[in-house]
This record gives C-alpha cells, sequence and structure tokens, in this order.
C-alpha cells in the first residue's frame, strides 16, 4: 500500500496532502505513533508516523530538521494533526517535504491514533494475505512445469497466460533466443534484435547467478515500465520473479546436462583428430549417442585466437588469467554460436585457445572463407580479438580426419608467418608455401638468400633505410609502384628511387618475372625463419 491508496480508504474521511505531493506513491510497511523528537533514530523504512506534535509546539520549525532526518532514514510520510497544538505548520516546513517529495497528510481532529493505525494494518495484513495466497498459486503453476519436464517455451507461455503479455528469455549462455507463443510476424521482425535493443525498449529482468549475469527475461510491452511493476503491477511482478527463478533452474540444468555432454563429446572428437579411433562401427555407435549423423566426408576447420594463450599463462596476474578464462569461454560459445548459424549442426571440440570444428563436405561451399571472414569480423567487434582460421582438405572417411586435422593446424601456423594474425586460408592453396618451409633449414638457404638479401639488410642497417619494407610490401601489392606509395604513406617518386636503388645493390634487373620470382621466395624464406 502506498501513501495515496492509504488516504483513499473509506475509514480515512477528512485526510488529505498538505505538502510533498509528489511522493504519494511511497510506500507504507507500517504506521506507527510518534512520541519523541528524535524518533528517527528507530526508522527501518516505510513507517508512516502520526503525531500531535506536541513535543514541538514550542517551535514548530524543528520539524524541518526532523523531516530531512525521517527522509533520510526511508520514512513512508508523516500524519498530523493541526488545530491540536499547532495552528498551522511554517512555510519552511512545508517547502522542504516538497523539495524532498516526502508526503505531510492533515489528519482532522476528530481521529484518534487507534482510528488511523487499525484500517491501514488490517488493509496492510490482508493485501499480504491476497498476495500470498496468489503468489502460491503461481508458484505451484511453474512447479508443476518442472515435475513434468517443461522445456523453456513452456515456462513463457505459462508466464504469458498469468500476466498476458508476451514474452522472451536471451539466454546469454547458450547463446539462444526463447519466445512465448507469439505471431510469427512478430518473431520474424525481433528475433535477430540485438539484446541492447530489447534493454532500451522493454522492462527486462536479469537472470543472475553469483552476481554474473546469464540471461534476460524481457516483457514485450512498451507501455510497462519498471515503476509500474512495482507500483501498479505487483501481481505480475510476483508472477515475472517466479518465472525467473524456474528459468534460472531451467538453465542452471540444461547448463549441467551441457557440461557432462561436452566432456564425452570432447573425449570422443579428440579420439577422432588424434587417430584413437579407427573402426567405422565404433565411430557410428559413438555418434548415435550424440544424435550426430555423421557423413561420409569432412573437413577439419581450426579456429585459433591470436595471441591469446601468451596471456593466459600469465602466472604473475592469478586474477587476470581468471577474467581471461572467463573471457575465453564466453568467446569461445559466440563463435560456436555464429557458426551453428553458418553450419547444420557442427561437431566440434575445443582446447585452451583453439576450436576445432568437424565441416560435412556438403556444407562446404564458394562462399565459406566469406563467411568465415564475416565471422571474424564479428569476434573482433564484439571482444576485441582475432582469429586466425585454417581449413583442412577433405578426407573419405571419419577414420581419417587426424589427417585433415593436422593439415587445419599446419595451416593455421603457416598463415601466421606469411600474413600473421586474422588470416584465413585452405591447406591446398599453401602448396609453394609448405614447400618453401620444408626447406628453410637447408643450408643451400642461407646462400640463397645472401645474394638477394643480405646486402639489403646491410643498407639499411648502415643508413637506417626501409628497403626491406619497401620490398615486402611491392611483393604484397603484384610490384604496383602507385599502391606500395599508398599503403607506406609515401610519395610515388619515392618508390622508384628505393627501386633503383636495390637493383643496384643486387646488380639486378627487377622488370624481369625471373628476378621478381627469386626475390619473392627469398622474402617468405625470412618471414618462414623468423617465425619458425
Amino acid at each position: 500500500m502506498n501513501i495515496k491508496e492509504m488516504i483513499e480508504l473509506e475509514q480515512m474521511a477528512g485526510m488529505k496532502i498538505l505538502a510533498g505531493e509528489k511522493g504519494i506513491n511511497r510506500k507504507v510497511v507500517t504506521v506507527s505513533v510518534m512520541d519523541a523528537p528524535d524518533i528517527y533514530n528507530w526508522i527501518k523504512g516505510g513507517e508512516f508516523l502520526i503525531t500531535t506534535a506536541f513535543v514541538m509546539r514550542n517551535n514548530p520549525l524543528e520539524l524541518k530538521d526532523l523531516i530531512i532526518k525521517l527522509e533520510k532514514r526511508g520514512a513512508a510520510g508523516f500524519g498530523i494533526k493541526i488545530g491540536r497544538f499547532i495552528d498551522k505548520l511554517p512555510d519552511e516546513v512545508l517547502e522542504t517535504a516538497d523539495k524532498l517529495n516526502f508526503p505531510i497528510v492533515f489528519i482532522p481532529n476528530r481521529f484518534s491514533f487507534v482510528d488511523v493505525i487499525n484500517p491501514v494494518l488490517s488493509k496492510l495484513v490482508n493485501v499480504q494475505a491476497d498476495r500470498l495466497e496468489i503468489s502460491e498459486k503461481i508458484h505451484n503453476s511453474f512447479t508443476d512445469i518442472v515435475l513434468e519436464g517443461g522445456d523453456t517455451e513452456k515456462i513463457l507461455d505459462t508466464l504469458k497466460s498469468i500476466i498476458h503479455k508476451d514474452t522472451i528469455f536471451i539466454d546469454e549462455f547458450f547463446c539462444k533466443r526463447f519466445f512465448s507463443k507469439i505471431k510469427p510476424e512478430i518473431k520474424e521482425e525481433i528475433e535477430n534484435k540485438r539484446t541492447d535493443y530489447f534493454k532500451n525498449n522493454f522492462l527486462y529482468l536479469p537472470l543472475k547467478v553469483d552476481k554474473k549475469t546469464f540471461g534476460y527475461l524481457i516483457v514485450l510491452d512498451e507501455t510497462i515500465s519498471g515503476n509500474d511493476i512495482n507500483n501498479k503491477m505487483k501481481y505480475e511482478k510476483i508472477a515475472l520473479e517466479h518465472a525467473l527463478t524456474i528459468l534460472k533452474l531451467d538453465l542452471q540444468k540444461r547448463i549441467s546436462k551441457h557440461e557432462v555432454e561436452e566432456k564425452y563429446r570432447d573425449k570422443f572428437i579428440h579420439d577422432l583428430i588424434f587417430s584413437n579411433i579407427k573402426s567405422k562401427r565404433e565411430v557410428l555407435h559413438q555418434s548415435e549417442l550424440y544424435n550426430w549423423e555423421f557423413e561420409s566426408k569432412y573437413c577439419v576447420v581450426d579456429v585459433d585466437i591470436d595471441n591469446f594463450k601468451k596471456q593466459i599463462v600469465r602466472k604473475d596476474f592469478k586474477k587476470i588469467n581468471s577474467c581471461l578464462k572467463k573471457l575465453r569461454e564466453d568467446m569461445y560459445r559466440y563463435i560456436i554460436y555464429n557458426f551453428k548459424k553458418i553450419f547444420n549442426k557442427p561437431i566440434y571440440t575445443t582446447f585452451s585457445d583453439n576450436i576445432i570444428f568437424l565441416i560435412s563436405n556438403s556444407e562446404i561451399n564458394k562462399n565459406l572463407e566469406s563467411k568465415l571472414i564475416s565471422l571474424q569480423k564479428k569476434v573482433k567487434d564484439k571482444y576485441d580479438y582475432t582469429v586466425t582460421i585454417g581449413i583442412g582438405n577433405s578426407v573419405k572417411n571419419l577414420s581419417e580426419v587426424d589427417v585433415s586435422y593436422q593439415e587445419a593446424k599446419k595451416t593455421v601456423s603457416l598463415i601466421r608467418k606469411i600474413n600473421g594474425d586474422n588470416s584465413i586460408k585452405k591447406y591446398n592453396n599453401l602448396i609453394s608455401f609448405r614447400l618453401l618451409d620444408s626447406i628453410t633449414d637447408a643450408s643451400f638457404v642461407k646462400e640463397f638468400l645472401s645474394i638477394f638479401i643480405k646486402k639489403i639488410n646491410k643498407y639499411d642497417n648502415e643508413h637506417d633505410g626501409e628497403l626491406l619494407l619497401t620490398l615486402e610490401v611491392l611483393i604484397k601489392n603484384n610490384w604496383n609502384l602507385s599502391k606500395t606509395s599508398e599503403k607506406l604513406f609515401i610519395h610515388y617518386n619515392t618508390i622508384k628511387y628505393r627501386l633503383k636503388k636495390i637493383e643496384e645493390l643486387l646488380s639486378l634487373d627487377l622488370s624481369k618475372h625471373q628476378n621478381r620470382l627469386n626475390i619473392s621466395l627469398a622474402l617468405h624464406l625470412i618471414q618462414l625463419q623468423k617465425n619458425k
């Protein structure tokens, strides 16, 4: 009950607000008689105090200080009999109450204190009894769902039948969204909206476990605010709170199931990629346990978080490591969620800083790399981390998937050496680089590099030059001088001068294809050696 509802009771006829009218929605939990000027020391919150102001009859201005202290301690309001010991409240007292939105209520002299206390307490008890009865019915409705094994949608449908509003549960852990029964066109319009859209436009209740937010319960009604739920829709609030509790239990149950399945699934995939399972019968038996339909041909995709392992093994930062591990788990869920949007039921397992996916041949198409580039951008935008992705060749059956796994790993390693982080390549597209990588330690490679690179390095060291860098960018841009000058932010003529200087140092004509090829091979060998 609030102040407004209290003075509107039939038994309170004649009471009216003298000041602080904007605070009439303050909640009243009890009524007390003020018999001492330091009553504020015993205020716990929600009290409506009534008084004749006898103790302040000689100095009514003391009420100003009292009101400030009562408001600070959380009292609901203040009722006073005017004309008994104080004929009129000072303007300063009324102004202070208005400023603090602290209601001062006029109580006619015909009221005894019992006439005020009894009706209010009786109403409060009845309201509480009604709330408890309704709360129990709502609780039983949701409990029945749990006992009957109902899912998340069933919880939301039950909630909708109580509050008569459409609802959504945004599951941040599994990156899923659950809807009560709503019109298909409405669902289609909103199902891909960002979480912030719902939080900015609708009433939402966060689902928290150990202070961590795992999701949001959204009420799809733009006309409802948090204040409405607290002040006008008390029974709806009870239903939402009970629904949130059941959703929490449901989520914890799904997380527990997921963790058990993940443990056994990881062991199975590890056995596959490390060649511990050779029998096709065993593969089929294991796959049936997880309801996986294995096709004959698969390839491995290795999604590797760049530079993550370097940070997570820093032993001097235990607290940072803990945060990084939580970040990794969140990032993994996000990557897996997006993979599931690209591929139908991808099979996967996780390691310390990478995720291995098994993708069926039927789902690999010409747009694969562009889709994965989109995934890279999403991860970068959300977490400010980059990922390098290597794609192995397809294999004829799952017993050979370890070959594709080794190829995907090798691809990640090679493209980091060649292009740096945030790259994507297929194993088949790295044939020349695989060849170069296999000979980087050979003795004749040193001789080859000394012919083409040694003199350029020496010149750069002696003259603080950038000839080698210029050459690298030039090769990356297909020997296009204009593009190279743009990339290096230097004048076109400077590029021409540097190229001429390189030709002089090497005694080579770099307009000839064979010379360009040799220089390109030399630079690639250096890159592979640096990152060996």
